[in-house]
Parts: structure tokens; C-alpha cells; sequence
């Protein structure tokens, strides 16, 4: 299976362990090496694409649930609020009502849905899941780009509506990302864009989203440099009717001095970043 140990060796380069396993995880055969010496039953705790394995129940723990590799599904269910989606609050805005639908739509159309218990729809050759919550494929992030691309003026934007497209609990990797992208032939600027283009992960749990970065990047925009640390995290949403980034951490601008990042408002033509140093003061980003 993807990401799953096949072979394990000592500090030194001596192989311990040959370990064979079925796609959805079942562990076929572990077998030993006679001349590495010890008598552990389990030489790693590490199993299914490198998630470690509860030695009571035989679990493996992916952060927001276990799964059973023996059953090829998970303990629990995925926290979708699909209900909520098909049936927005009353109290919720005509925007608010609409992405909710949108979102339901999105989750109903794939029948590899209704089972909240389904292992990476059913998929595992193909995905891998990081941590237990929903993992999209190409044609569903191409649908959301196409979506985001005509709810937004600019490329700058157009990053940002990305995220807030995403549905909750959801993960993309960076490589599915960038295929979707090659697809559409749509390309990501601005400072959202220039996290995005170096991801090899976004998650979205609610209003969060946290990308995840193999090293710390930045991008340069009309003079000012904006660093995005290897781990990003904020909560979307809007404000004026423009998409908005808030409680930004990982994220800093340096245009004669550097500040962190707590908030980005995506306007039409530039962004308006709100920034700390020795106080709260905001600047334009041009896309």
C-alpha cells in the first residue's frame, strides 16, 4: 500500500523486518530477519501508510480517528455536517445558504460518499488519507476550481475562494492539487497563490484550513516579500463581500520591516493586510 513500510533495517543497514500487507492495510506476513538478533513480535509501531498501531485493538491512529486495516474501514464515522449542508440555518444569509448547498451537492454527487466509513473511497492504489478526514480526488478539486474561478475577479482571489470552497473535513495533497491546476489551466498568484504553489498538503477542518509546506517559502508582491513558514494555518471567511483570511499564523510581510500576518482581506485589486508590530496597522498587498 502507499506509504507503507515494506522493509525496515537497523542503524546499521541490516534488514529486521520484510513486511508484506493487502492495499487496504490487512498485514499478509512479517517475517523476521534471523540474523538480526532480538525476539520483539512487532519490530515498528509504524504500519498503514506510516500510522502507528494501537497493540491492544490492532487500530491504526490517523489523528482524527482509527481504522481497522483488517476490515478496510474506519471505527467511526466522518464528521460530515451534510445534514447541515442540505438544510442551511435560517438565520444564515442567502450566500451562506447557497455555499451550504453548493457544498451538499458537491458531497452528494459521488456515491463513495454515503459510506461515512469507506476508506479513501474505496481507493487506496490511488489516495492515501493523512489524518482521518476526507480526501478529495482531481475531478473534485477541478470542480472547485472551476467553481472558485467564476466567483472571483483575479488570480489572487481566486487562491483564497479555493479554500473557502474546500469542504470540512477535507485534505488535498499538493500533487492533486497541482494536476487539478494543470487541468484548468489555471494559475495561482498573490500571496494565497504562492502558499498554495508550494503545498504538499491542505486540510480543512470547519473554517480552518492549514496548509502544509516541505520547507518555509515566499513570494514577492509589488515590493513587499511575504514568507510562509512550512506550516500555515487561518480561519476563511468574508468581510465586505471579499473573501477573508483571519487568525493568520505562519504567514509574515517585510516591506522595511518584517511583521507577522494576522488577518487578509482579498479585494478587488489588492489586499489589505492587518499586521503587528508595536501595535495593529494594515498595508496593500497588489496582487
Amino acid at each position: 500500500p502507499l506509504g507503507t513500510r515494506r522493509v525496515q533495517t537497523s542503524s546499521v543497514g541490516q534488514p529486521e523486518t520484510d513486511i508484506q500487507s493487502l492495499p487496504f492495510g490487512n498485514q499478509l506476513n512479517s517475517f523476521p530477519d534471523p540474523s538480526a538478533g532480538g525476539t520483539a513480535d512487532d519490530s515498528t509501531p509504524l504500519h498503514f501508510t506510516g500510522k502507528e498501531r494501537d497493540t491492544e485493538s490492532g487500530n491504526d491512529y490517523f489523528g482524527a480517528r482509527y481504522y481497522a486495516s483488517r476490515m478496510g474501514r474506519w471505527m467511526s464515522p466522518d464528521p460530515l455536517p451534510w445534514l447541515d449542508w442540505q438544510h442551511p440555518s435560517e438565520d444564515a444569509s442567502e450566500e451562506e445558504k447557497e455555499e451550504s448547498l453548493r457544498k451538499f451537492r458537491d458531497w452528494i454527487s459521488n456515491p463513495q460518499h454515503f459510506n461515512l466509513y469507506a476508506y479513501v473511497l474505496n481507493n487506496p492504489l490511488r489516495f492515501t488519507d493523512p489524518d482521518g478526514e476526507e480526501e478529495l480526488d482531481k475531478k473534485q478539486v477541478v470542480q472547485i476550481i472551476q467553481n472558485a474561478e467564476k466567483a472571483s475577479s483575479n488570480t489572487g482571489q481566486l487562491a483564497a475562494n479555493i479554500l473557502k470552497a474546500l469542504p470540512d473535513n477535507a485534505t488535498v495533497s499538493g500533487s492533486t492539487l497541482s494536476a487539478a491546476l494543470k487541468d484548468t489551466g489555471v494559475k495561482l498568484d498573490g500571496a494565497v497563490g504562492g502558499a498554495l504553489n508550494n503545498a504538499t498538503s491542505i486540510s480543512k477542518s470547519g473554517d480552518t484550513v492549514t496548509i502544509q509546506s516541505k520547507s518555509a517559502t515566499a513570494v514577492n508582491l509589488g515590493g513587499t516579500k511575504v514568507s510562509f513558514a512550512a506550516t500555515v494555518s487561518f480561519k476563511v471567511g468574508v468581510t465586505n463581500g471579499n473573501t477573508t483570511l483571519s487568525d493568520i499564523k505562519g504567514v509574515s510581510a517585510t516591506k522595511g520591516m518584517t511583521a507577522s500576518v494576522t488577518k487578509l482581506e482579498l479585494g478587488q485589486s489588492k489586499a489589505v493586510a492587518t499586521y503587528k508590530f508595536m501595535g495593529t496597522h494594515t498595508m496593500d498587498i497588489p496582487y
